[in-house]
């Protein structure tokens, strides 16, 4: 806090007129030894020694003298000894601390990192407070476990929980790590488990990360169907148009390259760049650039920068703040930390699962209630020149070109066909829209014979022709 002219010299005069009006006495020893004397033993003393001995060196060096006994005798009993931490992990700034003589430590970081804005494969942000749990093995190296809870900007849930090694290289002033870890993320129409490896290594100037992601279990889902409202022939069926929403969960990889970013670097501000991959079952693969920044704020917080875009995902940006609980106020503002200090920082990787929707537009046939196979439908188009030779399969691409071609049929094949469709076909001037159609038809039970306009109504006979 920094005081006013005013206040400084307020201060001054109360403090000076203290020192000159607060009365002073002249010090006195209430004891049996003259004036200006203090007994510093329990031995009697000539009020006029005529040789005066030297005080001793040591005060109360008489028995029982100016001595206290703590925890013996009468004396009531003391709380235990702490617990003495007596090796240091390392010497000299960015040292991790201390650990205790005979116990692996167990410093429990307890971390709190939210994200505004998706990556690729997940629209909204997240936040997820978690626990890096290390164990030291040797000065130089640990094993951690890192298990976090997930909470998604939209209210959906999820964990990560991460198993790694990492190891301090005091020769080249670098620390390695590799972690395995599970991903489980129910921000989406279904529940997603991923399974995924990261590796690193940081240096004074240099620093890269690798990662992978795997999907386990299920990965493709059907979300949602809507069908057309205008049937349409395709071969012997009757079909409709359908769109469907796939929803799949991407695999991917990434790599990066980075370090203190030029110029900014003194002040705590690093950057990588590099590619990543993804790709799934059932659908488009893609190859995308990735683009990190971040600012030591203190040694516990730090705030970052994402991009990424591919041709799967777009373009897409991420702010990020990660906050290190602290044990105390901070230190250092906008530093590196020291190389060491990244044997207890969190891994560069994706925390959410990778989730894209496709529209997949197909067409279905019409069922048959009575059996659920497709409705059949016999196409049968007459031609208008008279007398032609019967040919035709039935389909809407290859109609019958009239009636005779289909009584040729047996009646096994024609019990096959559900309706038997009449159309009139072009007729071209001066032949006649009967043409072809005069033989007669006999279509079997449970078929329906309809014509595509009025002109060829017809009555049957009981025999059904």
């Amino acid at each position: 806090m920094t005081l006013e002219p005013s206040m400084k010299f307020f201060l001054a005069c109360v403090t000076t007129t203290l020192a000159l009006c607060v009365p002073t006495e002249p010090l006195q020893a209430f004891d049996e030894a003259p004036a200006g004397q203090t007994r510093l033993s329990d031995q009697p003393v000539d009020p006029q020694p005529s040789n005066p001995q030297p005080v001793p060196h040591v005060i109360g060096s008489d028995e029982g003298a100016g001595q206290a006994t703590v925890g013996g005798g009468n004396a009531p009993n003391l709380p235990a000894r702490s617990v003495y931490y007596d090796e240091p992990v390392s010497s000299g700034p960015g040292a991790t601390g201390y650990r205790m003589s005979r116990d692996n430590i167990f410093t429990v970081q307890y971390r709190l990192d939210t994200r505004a804005g998706g990556l690729q494969g997940y629209d909204d942000g997240y936040t997820n407070f978690g626990a890096f749990i290390p164990m030291m093995t040797t000065p130089d190296s640990l094993f951690f476990t890192d298990i976090r809870a997930l909470i998604t900007n939209n209210s959906n849930g999820g964990m990560n929980l991460g198993f790694g090694r990492r190891w301090y290289d005091p020769a080249g002033d670098r620390v390695w790590s590799s972690s395995v870890w599970y991903d489980m993320v129910n921000g989406n129409s279904q529940t997603y488990h991923q399974g995924g490896f990261s590796a690193s290594m940081t240096s004074r100037y240099l620093r890269y990360r690798a990662n992978s992601y795997f999907i386990l279990g299920d990965r493709d889902d059907f979300i949602g169907t809507q069908f057309g409202n205008t049937p349409f022939l395709v071969g012997n069926e009757i079909n409709l148009n359908r769109t469907r929403t796939q929803e799949t969960a991407y695999n991917g990889v990434d790599f990066t390259v980075g370090g203190p970013m030029p110029l900014l670097g003194r002040f705590g501000i690093n950057w990588d760049t590099g590619a990543y991959y993804n790709w799934a079952d059932a659908g488009k693969d893609g190859i995308g650039w990735m683009f990190n920044a971040d600012a030591q704020l203190t040694e516990d917080i730090n705030m970052g920068f994402r991009y990424r875009n591919d041709n799967v995902f777009g373009a897409n940006a991420q702010l990020s703040l990660l906050v290190n609980l602290p044990d105390g106020r901070a230190r250092r503002i906008l530093r590196q930390p020291s190389i060491r200090d990244y044997l207890l920082r969190p891994d560069e990787r994706k925390y959410n699962i990778s989730v894209q929707r496709f529209a997949i537009n197909d067409s279905v046939p019409l069922l048959n209630a009575s059996d659920g196979s497709p409705i059949l439908v016999a196409n049968l188009i007459p031609d208008d020149i008279a007398g032609v030779v019967a040919a035709g399969d039935g389909s809407i691409e290859n109609p019958f070109n009239g009636t005779d071609a289909w009584n040729a049929l047996t009646g096994a094949q024609k019990a096959e066909f559900d309706i038997v469709l009449v159309r009139p076909g072009a007729v071209t001037p001066g032949n006649n829209f009967m043409n072809n159609l005069t033989s007669g038809m006999t279509i079997v039970e449970n078929q329906r014979l309809l014509a595509s306009t009025g002109r060829l109504v017809r009555d049957l006979d009981p025999n059904g022709r």
